[in-house]
């Protein structure tokens, strides 16, 4: 049976404010929400296209068994490159990631774990790179 919930609607001026009983699964709040990694890599994608617009940005294909390195990788006209991994809770790594986020760290190359792109903006402004959204 889905969960109720009281809610109180905004009233109209002069008046006290209306509950009302709303079944939370008629709206699809019950339903756990699962991770998107594609669309997660897609928002990525067209966001960094638009914040860096002379970056290019590659996707990564990855076979089971392989070294795994990063899910998006942005060539930056500098010379500089920046990696991105999508993960679902940023705290955890997958296997074969960890070793190239510490070759990563040793060769002082950017390289981020991110859920979304604030997270990718949040990294990009501690990377110090620009993006037209700061100019």
């Amino acid at each position: 049976m889905p969960s109720q919930s009281l809610t109180y609607l905004d009233p109209p001026r002069g008046r006290a404010p209306v509950r009302v009983l709303r079944r939370r699964a008629a709206f699809g709040l019950d339903r756990p929400q699962r991770f998107d990694k594609e669309a997660a890599r897609r928002s990525l994608s067209d966001w960094l296209a638009c914040a860096l617009p002379d970056a290019c940005v590659l996707h990564a294909i990855t076979d089971e068994g392989t070294i795994r390195m990063a899910d998006v990788t942005v060539l930056l006209a500098n010379g500089r490159c920046v990696f991105f991994d999508i993960t679902a809770t940023p705290g955890k790594t997958r296997r074969g990631t960890s070793a190239f986020e510490d070759f990563c760290t040793a060769a002082r190359i950017p390289y981020a774990r991110v859920r979304h792109v604030n997270d990718a903006r949040a990294a990009l402004v501690r990377f110090a790179i620009p993006t037209r959204e700061a100019a």
